[in-house]
């Protein structure tokens, strides 16, 4: 694969991700990120680091000087930056002239992304989803209220369809409701959730205690190869969203997600996310991530490395999926899992909590060859908490 160009849009810990399952395999890695010091960019694995903003005017022309300034059709990447994905999706016509998209055109990616028409589409099609209500402005949701006359037992979590700009404004995903005056008073205190407002059946357990199904698709929707996971803690913040992880097995959820995505046209990588609903004992669809998202890291550490995978089959090298998982293998980010080891809740399971330590695991973002990642995340870490110590 030498001369190969990859162009990684997104410099976040995901991107870090990516570049671990490309590294000294012959290619020039590239990344577009928002800044120079981000965690993906930095690492000396990347050949070059384009400094472009998603909110900046001309951006697809920007992006498009870019690609003409690498050469050679390089294959472009979306690694968890989902406003990247959705401006280069709608400019998918213009960039397959000069690139080689991993990324479907925006007909296709529009139904992927809503969340309300995902949960749609996965019920019409015999899957479980999530009860989803899509509220685009204060009448809506006045009338819906007037006609909704049953809650469910634990409520309803209300989230913004941009969940990134609404997590930046509020520093949360979304709030947990129970009554239609808590509604109300969230709509208002958070802006109408930015005139994206779902309401969701809220499913009792951790927010962020996901089970997700990560795959790269090729053109026709196969799947070349994939990984199961779940996300056991949430780190937070802006350093990615999973400070431990770990694989799993379940055919059950690899054959919904495979059909799902069949039936959506998804390729190149995508997330299912998946959480169980005690109330009737089934998982449920959450939503799709098409696009390499953090869990990428544990794929390529247990052995599922699904970026080179697909660049691979961009270049007409054909592999076998890997069915020999490696099950109970552990992502873990010690720096965004602090918060976790210097709370009581270590001591409630304080052995298994502690077996972390000696279990076979990748720590992210930890290189002992390319360093500067991880510093980078500790310094910023260090200044945070210097921030809100003064």
């Amino acid at each position: 694969m030498k001369n190969t160009n990859v162009v990684i849009f997104g410099g976040s810990i995901t991107c870090w991700g990516v570049i671990q399952g490309l590294k000294n395999n012959n290619l020039n890695i590239y990344v577009v990120s928002s800044g120079a010091s981000s965690i993906g960019s930095s690492s000396g694995y990347v050949k070059k680091n384009y400094i472009l903003k998603t909110n900046e005017s001309e951006y697809l022309n920007k992006v498009k000087r870019i690609i003409h300034d690498i050469d050679l059709k390089p294959i472009i990447v979306i690694a968890g930056d989902d406003h990247a994905l959705e401006k280069l999706s709608k400019g998918y016509g213009e960039l397959i002239a000069i690139s080689r998209p991993t990324f479907p055109p925006w007909s296709i990616l529009e139904d992927v992304t809503d969340k309300y028409k995902l949960a749609k589409i996965s019920e019409n099609i015999g899957l479980n989803s999530i009860p989803t209500i899509n509220i685009h402005n204060e009448y809506e949701l006045n009338e819906w209220l007037e006609t909704e006359g049953t809650f469910y037992k634990n409520g309803f979590f209300l989230k913004c369809k941009d969940s990134i700009t609404f997590k930046n404004k509020y520093g949360t995903k979304g709030i947990i409701c129970k009554s239609k005056k808590e509604i109300i008073d969230a709509y208002k205190k958070y802006d109408g959730f930015l005139g994206q407002l779902l309401l969701q059946k809220y499913i009792t357990g951790e927010i962020d205690e996901l089970v997700a199904v990560l795959m790269v698709l090729d053109q026709d929707s196969n799947v070349i190869e994939y990984n199961i996971q779940k996300k056991v803690r949430a780190g937070g913040g802006r350093f990615g969203s999973t400070s431990l992880s770990v694989t799993l097995r379940n055919s059950q959820l690899f054959n919904q997600a495979r059909k799902l995505v069949k039936h959506l046209r998804c390729t190149g990588p995508v997330g299912i996310q998946f959480k169980f609903d005690e109330d009737d004992q089934e998982y449920k669809i959450m939503e799709i991530n098409a696009r390499f998202s953090v869990g990428v890291s544990l794929a390529v550490g247990a052995g599922d490395n699904l970026p080179l995978r697909m660049i691979e089959h961009f270049n007409g090298i054909e592999n076998t999926i890997n069915h020999n998982k490696r099950i109970g293998f552990l992502l873990w980010n010690p720096l965004t899992d602090l918060r976790f080891f210097l709370s009581r809740k270590i001591f409630k399971d304080f052995i298994n909590n502690l077996s972390i330590l000696i279990k076979p695991k990748i720590i992210v973002p930890l290189d002992f060859s390319d360093l500067k990642p991880f510093r980078i995340q500790f310094y910023s870490i260090i200044r945070a908490i210097i921030k809100k110590i003064l």
